[in-house]
């Protein structure tokens, strides 16, 4: 079985207590490099970056979020909060402009 290299997770509060725990720690011992949650209660992005000495917890509630695995994905974490959502054409050809 291939190991993923990026993992996104959308997280409703009802099994966010979960993901957190339970799916976050088979998700490290997997040794999965990058894995988002994306909490829309408190409107943040979780990334868990493995690094060296273990993984590395990013919070991000606004601003551009980068993978570092996945060469030239962003995404501005606002649009994840905008009502309506942005429209995803618009968004892509914006993350595709920059490279």
């Amino acid at each position: 079985m291939a190991l993923p290299i990026w993992r996104s997770k959308y997280c409703p509060r009802q099994i966010i207590k979960d993901d957190l725990t339970d799916k976050r720690e088979a998700y490290h011992q997997a040794g999965v490099p990058e894995i988002w949650f994306i909490d829309p209660e408190y409107k943040r992005v979780m990334i868990d970056r493995k690094g060296k000495n273990g993984y590395v917890e990013e919070v991000m509630s606004k601003g551009q979020s980068t993978s570092s695995v996945l060469k030239g994905f962003w995404i501005e974490v606002s649009w994840l909060w905008k009502e309506p959502l942005p429209d995803e054409f618009s968004c892509l050809q914006k993350i595709l402009k920059e490279k």
